[in-house]
C-alpha cells in the first residue's frame, strides 16, 4: 500500500487502497510523524496517511475485517 501511495502522490494521481497487513517486523524503520513505530493496524493507516496532503480515510461498512480505504481524488 504503501508504494502504491508513493507512486500516486509523484505522478499526481488519485488512488484508493485498503491497507491489509503491518508487517511490523518486515518495516521496522515506519514511524509515525511523532516518532512511533507502526506496530498497529490503525498505525498503519495513520502512518499511510501522513505520507501526503489531501489524503482521506473511509471505513466501508458492512465489511468484515480490515475495512479502511484511503484515498485521494
Amino acid at each position: 500500500a504503501g508504494a502504491i501511495i508513493a507512486f500516486a502522490l509523484a505522478s499526481n494521481l488519485p488512488f484508493a487502497v485498503v491497507p491489509c497487513c503491518v508487517y511490523s517486523k518486515e518495516f521496522p524503520k515506519r514511524r509515525l510523524q511523532s516518532g512511533e513505530r507502526v506496530k498497529s493496524y490503525e498505525q498503519l493507516c495513520d502512518w499511510l496517511q501522513e505520507m501526503g496532503p489531501g489524503i482521506e480515510r473511509l471505513v466501508l461498512d458492512g465489511l468484515e475485517g480490515r475495512n479502511i480505504c484511503l484515498f485521494r481524488r
